[in-house]
């Protein structure tokens, strides 16, 4: 009887792990550095989520500036507000450097999502919250 209840745990701690595993994230040859308001990543592949997020007032100006180099695949960043509506959005599948400038819509916090699609490459995104 013991031995029954030793591998029905090991069975449901194996199956818990394997749950939690999570493979829609995979980041090789990652290198990431920046700051609070800055992301500098070069990788050889990533397909996954990266996010970061800030606070910004109601009609507060949010200046993104992107520098993406995309090898393969795409890569899709956008800004969110707190609501979860999307300010804006691109889709990345060659080298651009673009700047960007949305307005605050409500006061909270605000993301910028990154979402690789099977790509390689890098990004360096930062943003300023202005007036």
């Amino acid at each position: 009887m013991r031995k029954i209840t030793l591998l029905t745990l090991a069975l449901s701690l194996m199956a818990g792990l394997l749950v939690g595993c999570d493979a829609s994230n995979v980041k090789l040859g990652w290198s990431e550095s920046g700051s609070s308001r800055q992301k500098n990543v070069s990788y050889a592949s990533f397909n996954g989520m990266e996010q970061k997020t800030f606070r910004a007032k109601a009609g507060q100006a949010i200046s993104l500036d992107c520098d993406v180099t995309v090898e393969k695949g795409s890569l899709l960043i956008k800004v969110v507000d707190p609501s979860g509506t999307v300010l804006w959005e691109e889709t990345f599948r060659e080298n651009t450097a673009d700047t960007v400038t949305v307005i605050a819509p409500r006061n909270g916090f605000h993301t910028i999502r990154i979402k690789g699609q099977e790509t390689g490459g890098s990004f360096d995104i930062s943003w300023s919250i202005g007036e």
